[in-house]
């Protein structure tokens, strides 16, 4: 019988079976310079929450909210190098983590917008949790959770790697928005968006599987390689998924008629979460509206650019007539 440690010291070359040779798995280099913005916001709400774990003393005010600024700055400052990265002639835009990820000018600069919002939500949120005697990590480690899928989300070059960055953003604002156990509005607040949440990502998630039955992959770019490439006679599969993955998405952005979770959820939550999912989460899923449209299924753009067009009208008309009615602010922005 072999021992662990010859076993180990195999692992780097290829394997003796009998007459055949086993090749080993071949692992995909891992770029870490290019996921760097998102791993400084989710390193961030990791070391938060040890050193609540650890410490057993209470910071002093405002120690929770500059942590979360500071991280803030340091994913936009980590986001720079990128940027330089790509107008550099000789690299251009390119992916990262075999293809799963883009690094491009669109992901820098959702990346630092979604950077921006989480460091006005904390400086918000530093004055607003104190007074409602809420002030502690939580809400910051939440934040950063959720800015970290909406980078993974803003950078995703692929469809499976858009719903785990969409289900890291969501779940942590799902929380967010019912944190006020003293408010029964922001209890209600939270539910509702989990359960309509739930069935947005449903159609989400159907939406990739029927765009993987069609293409045959979930990778954008190799989406749009065979979609370029090959005439669908018998396309009903692929206009499926991408209506289900437009529904999920619009749902995501708030774009009418799946709008109507917006104005419950943005009265009943605190007001800080609101100003970050009016700001950080929108922009998340405009990004990943936008790379899912624009880059996997660019040669079928006269499919859907119609339903892009009547979303955006009936948007704007419907978001303009009720808001003329509302007599609460958060209601409005809704």
């Amino acid at each position: 019988m072999p021992t662990v440690l010859a076993m180990l010291t195999t692992l780097g070359s290829p394997l003796q079976s009998g007459d055949q040779v086993v090749e080993p798995i071949a692992h995909p280099d891992i770029e870490w310079s290019t996921i760097t913005p998102m791993l400084v916001l989710a390193g961030t709400a990791l070391v938060l929450m040890t050193i609540t774990a650890v410490v057993r003393t209470k910071p002093f005010a405002g120690f929770y909210a500059g942590v979360t600024s500071v991280a803030g700055l340091v994913a936009i400052g980590t986001a720079w190098p990128l940027w330089d990265r790509i107008q550099d002639a000789d690299r251009g835009p390119s992916t990262a983590l075999a293809g799963a990820i883009g690094v491009d000018g669109f992901s820098v600069f959702l990346t630092v917008v979604i950077a921006i919002s989480v460091i006005i939500s904390a400086l918000l949120a530093d004055g607003y949790l104190r007074r409602e005697n809420l002030d502690g990590p939580e809400f910051y480690v939440l934040l950063l959770l959720s800015a970290s899928g909406g980078v993974l989300m803003a950078s995703a070059n692929d469809l499976v790697v858009l719903f785990l960055g969409l289900e890291i953003l969501s779940l942590a604002v799902y929380v967010l928005a019912a944190m006020h156990l003293r408010r029964i509005t922001s209890q209600e607040a939270g539910i509702k968006y989990f359960i309509l949440g739930s069935f947005a990502s449903a159609f989400l998630l159907y939406g990739i599987a029927l765009t993987y039955g069609a293409t045959g992959t979930t990778n954008l770019v190799e989406i749009l390689d065979f979609l370029s490439a090959t005439v669908l006679f018998d396309n009903g599969l692929l206009m499926a998924g991408m209506a289900m993955l437009l529904v999920g998405l619009a749902f995501k952005v708030g774009a009418a008629p799946f709008h109507t979770w917006t104005p419950d959820v943005y009265e009943g939550a605190p007001t800080p979460v609101v100003a970050y999912m009016a700001g950080g989460v929108k922009a998340a899923g405009f990004a990943g509206l936008l790379r899912v449209f624009y880059l996997g299924f660019s040669t079928y753009r006269v499919d859907w650019q119609p339903a892009i067009y009547a979303l955006a009208v009936l948007t704007l008309l419907v978001g303009s007539l009720l808001a003329l009615v509302q007599t609460d602010i958060k209601r409005m922005l809704a």
